[in-house]
C-alpha cells in the first residue's frame, strides 16, 4: 500500500480556488515548513557555529609573535638572478618585525640592499584586520538569530552571514587590488622602512614592495622599477592622475575595434616600422612624437602609473612564507562555509 501526499490539495473542493484563501493557506504552509527548519534544524546548530567562529577569532587575535623565514629559493650570493633572504614577524594583524637582504642584478650594479623595519613600528595587514572584524560581525549576527522569531528577518540576516563569510575566505585567498602594485603607491615600503629613499630610490630606478595575503600565505613581492623619462610616456595627467601609458591602455580596453597603431596616432604619435635602424634612431635622435610599434608595446606591457609617476617593471622577486594560523583559520572557515551554505540553500528552497 502506498500513500500519496497532495500539498495544498483542495480534495475536490473547487470553491477554495475561487478566493484568496488558497494563496494564504499556501503561504502559511510554506512559512510553517520554514519555521520548522529554523527551529528544529538550524537554531540548534547556531551555538556550535558560533563557537567555531570564536575559535578562529581567538587564533587570529592570539598575542603570540610568529617569526617566519623569507626566501625566494635562490641561493644567497647568486650574481645573475634576484634573491631575498630574511625574517618577518607577525603578531595578530600586525607585522612587528621585518629584516631582509635583497639583491637585483640590474639595480645599483647588483648591490645587496639591507632593509630593517623602523624601531617600535607595527604595520597593519589590512586583510588580516578585515577578517577579524568580519568574524566579530558574524558572531554578533549569530547571537541575534538565536532569539529571532521573524522568518523573513532570519533569512535576511542569515544571508548576510553567508556573504560576510565568503568575503573573509576570499580575503585569505587574494588581496584587493588597492593593496598591490601599482595601486598601493608603495605604502608598505614607505611605512615599514625608515631609510627606503636612501637605499631603494635613485634617479633611474625605484624598489617597490607588496606585503599581502595570498592563498593562506604571507607573500612578499619586491619589484625593481625603471622610471620612465621619455615623453609622452612619462607625462601624467593632473586631472586623472594617470600616465600616458595608462591612458593608452584604457583606450585599448574601451575601443576594442581599434588597433594599437591607430590609437597611438589618434594621440599624436607617429608610428614607424620596428626595424633596427628606426629603433636605434628613435632612442637617440627622433622627436618625442615618434615611436615604433615595438617600443610602444613594451611600454604598454611593462608600464604603469605608480605613486604619481610612470614606471616600467624591470625585474621582480616573489617570496612567500607559510603562516600556521592562516592555514588553520582557512581550513575551519571553509568547513563552516559548507555547513552554513547547506542551511542557506535549504532556507531558499523552503521559502
Amino acid at each position: 500500500m502506498s500513500t500519496d501526499l497532495f500539498l495544498n490539495s483542495t480534495f475536490g473542493d473547487n470553491s477554495v480556488n475561487e478566493n484568496s484563501g488558497h494563496s494564504t493557506n499556501g503561504h502559511d504552509e510554506i512559512d510553517a515548513e520554514t519555521l520548522w527548519l529554523i527551529n528544529e534544524i538550524i537554531k540548534p546548530e547556531l551555538p556550535n557555529i558560533s563557537d567555531n567562529v570564536s575559535l578562529c577569532l581567538q587564533m587570529l587575535e592570539n598575542d603570540q609573535v610568529y617569526k617566519m623565514p623569507v626566501s625566494n629559493g635562490v641561493k644567497e650570493g647568486s650574481s645573475d638572478v634576484p634573491w631575498i633572504k630574511g625574517v618577518v614577524s607577525r603578531k595578530q594583524e600586525y607585522i612587528t618585525g621585518f629584516r631582509v637582504m635583497v639583491r637585483f642584478p640590474d639595480f645599483q650594479n647588483g648591490k645587496v640592499i639591507a632593509l630593517e623595519m623602523r624601531p617600535n613600528f607595527k604595520y597593519l595587514l589590512t586583510q588580516f584586520g578585515s577578517i577579524s572584524n568580519n568574524l566579530h560581525k558574524i558572531i554578533s549576527l549569530l547571537d541575534d538569530l538565536e532569539t529571532m522569531t521573524d522568518i523573513h528577518q532570519f533569512i535576511k540576516i542569515y544571508k548576510d552571514i553567508v556573504q560576510i563569510l565568503d568575503a573573509s575566505i576570499n580575503l585569505l585567498q587574494a588581496p584587493p587590488s588597492k593593496l598591490t602594485y601599482p595601486e598601493n603607491n608603495n605604502e608598505p615600503m614607505k611605512q615599514i622602512f625608515e631609510n627606503y629613499k636612501e637605499n631603494c630610490d635613485n634617479s633611474t630606478n625605484l624598489i617597490a614592495l607588496d606585503l599581502i595575503l595570498v592563498k593562506n600565505e604571507l607573500c612578499i613581492d619586491f619589484r625593481n622599477l625603471n622610471k620612465v623619462t621619455k615623453k609622452p610616456w612619462c607625462t601624467v595627467d593632473p586631472n586623472t592622475g594617470k600616465s600616458f601609458i595608462d591612458k593608452i591602455k584604457d583606450e585599448l580596453m574601451t575601443a576594442r575595434t581599434k588597433n594599437v597603431k591607430l590609437i597611438l596616432e589618434e594621440n599624436g604619435l607617429t608610428v614607424e616600422d620596428s626595424n633596427f635602424l628606426n629603433i636605434l634612431l628613435n632612442s637617440t635622435f627622433k622627436p618625442d612624437t615618434t615611436t615604433t610599434l615595438a617600443e610602444a608595446q613594451d611600454y604598454l606591457r611593462r608600464g604603469s602609473t605608480f605613486d604619481g609617476s610612470a614606471v616600467t617593471e624591470s625585474s621582480k622577486i616573489m617570496a612567500s612564507t607559510s603562516d600556521p594560523i592562516l592555514i588553520c583559520v582557512s581550513s575551519k572557515l571553509n568547513g563552516l562555509k559548507y555547513s552554513i551554505d547547506n542551511h542557506y540553500e535549504n532556507l531558499k528552497i523552503h521559502h
